[in-house]
């Protein structure tokens, strides 16, 4: 059954696997006045060696459209994403790839 969980405009949806090496697939659903956009990523952990946890976001595999093939590095400790609008943002707003991963990971996803 799919966990699903609200932040604002922004729905995340997933399927628990059993596999926790796996990468989870999430659509995450935006709700606009006048229009709504779903788009797909696939979280997975980076494997570092360092002691802190990296997860790495991308657009799934169907995904098209710019910055379809990018992949962004989600730090929850320290609370960054290497995506363009969280740099942009100075802090002010958290992006949808870090907020993914912390629901991800307060659900016990990650």
């Amino acid at each position: 059954m799919p966990a699903t969980t609200t932040a604002e405009r922004l729905t995340f949806t997933w399927n628990p696997t059993w596999d926790r090496n796996a990468p989870i697939a999430v659509e995450v659903t935006e709700s606009r006045p006048r229009s709504t956009k779903r788009t797909v990523y696939v979280v997975g952990e980076d494997g570092r060696d360092d002691g802190e946890r990296v997860f790495l976001v991308a657009k799934g595999p169907d995904e098209t459209g710019p910055r379809a093939d990018e992949v962004y590095a989600v730090n929850p400790k320290r609370g960054t994403c290497t995506c363009s609008g969280s740099q942009c943002r100075h802090h002010q707003l958290v992006c949808r790839h870090r907020l993914a991963v912390n629901y991800l990971t307060n659900e016990g996803a990650l």
